[in-house]
């Protein structure tokens, strides 16, 4: 009799554990993260959910990329985009511009872009005259030239033709065939660049990449 009372219980224990994974699985909703192209700036969100971190937390993100930051703003203005990894300074001119984005979250303290130039252009006054190309204008490579630029007493837009040209890999290959004279990169294109001849006039470190969701994803942050 006791022996068949304790079955009874371990049965009771067996699928009191066991119920909860043969329940259906809870829908999770869909989350649409923006990332600025593919660089190394951006392999944080990609890591992330190829290690199961995303969905380990429930969320269901789903990556978008876009060309810069500027236009990757903007579909975060309209609400489509909930999250973003995208550089500082374009979190910090939208959110003056009144958009409902706030930085949470920064996984690099630091802009890691280096100033390739064409074959022939070993110093920065060898800039004035000539066309630099970055992803979108209000992008974080927009701002980072414009600073690098005056620091080194070249006016954007004045002595510099500054192009918008999209993601690295096309201001690369602008640059490869001359359409512009020089560019911004983040590893490896830097290293890339430097094996194939192509001189790096500069590192630039002043900015941060941040990730930053809307105001109303906030309180649900933990």
């Amino acid at each position: 009799m006791r022996v068949s009372i304790a079955k009874k219980w371990s049965l009771l224990l067996i699928l009191f554990v066991a119920l909860p994974a043969l329940a259906p699985a809870q829908q999770l909703e869909p989350v649409i993260m923006g990332v600025v192209g593919l660089s190394i700036n951006s392999i944080h969100p990609f890591i992330s959910r190829e290690a199961g971190l995303f969905s380990k937390y429930g969320i269901d993100a789903r990556l978008v990329v876009f060309e810069g930051g500027s236009t990757l703003a903007q579909a975060a203005i309209s609400g489509e985009v909930k999250f973003s990894n995208r550089s500082g300074p374009v979190s910090i001119s939208s959110r003056s511009a009144g958009a409902d984005r706030i930085i949470v979250a920064a996984h690099i303290n630091i802009l890691p872009y280096s100033l390739i130039a064409a074959k022939g252009i070993t110093r920065w006054e060898q800039l004035k005259g000539k066309r630099i190309a970055i992803s979108r204008f209000g992008s974080g490579t927009d701002t980072a030239v414009r600073l690098v630029l005056e620091k080194f007493g070249l006016n954007p837009g004045k002595d510099v033709t500054i192009l918008q040209l999209g993601p690295q890999t096309t201001r690369y290959s602008a640059l490869v065939t001359g359409s512009t004279d020089a560019t911004l990169v983040a590893p490896p294109f830097d290293v890339t660049a430097k094996k194939q001849g192509y001189p790096i006039l500069g590192r630039i470190w002043p900015l941060s990449a941040s990730l930053t969701p809307n105001r109303s994803s906030r309180p649900r942050i933990a």
